[in-house]
């Protein structure tokens, strides 16, 4: 059995059932074309800074990336933990980033 419990932001939660097993899950999913289309135009287009140049977007993560790094014990917005991200998105991830250049 499966039932959907939430949609936002683009994230469906799904709740599925097996009671052969006796189990249940909760999966998330989300289709991630449209932000990684969006990321490839903001890297294309320009440097990723505002107007006043106070602030800089680098990176635009898929929410349910975001969680499985949680899941791993990574937390993106962890101040710490900026090394590792710097690390991820210049290597694996480098399709996230939104412009190029240092952060």
């Amino acid at each position: 059995m499966r039932r959907i419990l939430d949609a936002h932001n683009g994230v469906v939660s799904e709740f599925h059932f097996n009671p052969a097993e006796e189990r249940f899950a909760i999966r998330h999913v989300q289709d991630v074309d449209p932000l990684l289309e969006h990321n490839a135009r903001l890297r294309a287009e320009g440097t990723g800074f505002s107007e006043s140049r106070e602030l800089r977007r680098v990176a635009s993560i898929p929410l349910v990336l975001y969680h499985r790094w949680l899941k791993q014990g990574f937390d993106a917005l962890q101040p710490d933990n900026l090394p590792e991200l710097k690390r991820r998105l210049r290597g694996e991830y480098a399709y996230l980033r939104t412009s190029d250049g240092g952060f």
